[in-house]
């Protein structure tokens, strides 16, 4: 995968068992006379910046298996992630951990706004407010 200017070597297992979106790009055919996707001459290229990138591989790459040290920035960071690139597993864990935060409905509504969340998210806390 590319990120800005880096190129990430990482498992598409993760990829393809936990994003449809990834389903899908990892595996339409490529441009006529190149090398499939996800190959170091022809990778799979995305939209975000390279720390956005590291947080989402932190969850399926975390050594020790404990999410205590995040900060409220990187579960907003991984909620925006799994919702534009439909991590739905990723999504859950990143609320759990944001609802840790005890955010006003306000901010709560603001957050899962800006990180484009799906209305599933939203509509309860709408009807709360």
């Amino acid at each position: 995968l590319k990120v800005e200017n880096s190129l990430f070597k990482v498992h598409r297992y993760f990829f393809e068992r936990e994003s449809p979106k990834f389903q899908e790009m990892l595996t339409r055919p490529p441009p006529t006379g190149q090398s499939s996707y996800s190959s170091l001459t022809n990778p799979v290229v995305l939209d975000v910046t390279s720390e956005e990138f590291q947080q989402l591989l932190w969850v399926f790459y975390n050594p020790v298996y404990s999410y205590k040290g995040a900060k409220f920035q990187d579960w907003g960071c991984l909620l925006s992630l799994a919702c534009d690139f439909k991590f739905p597993e990723v999504r859950k864990l990143a609320v759990r951990n944001l609802e840790k935060f005890n955010l006003d409905l306000v901010d709560h509504l603001s957050l899962y706004q800006e990180c484009n969340a799906n209305e599933d998210l939203l509509i309860p806390l709408y009807v709360q407010l």
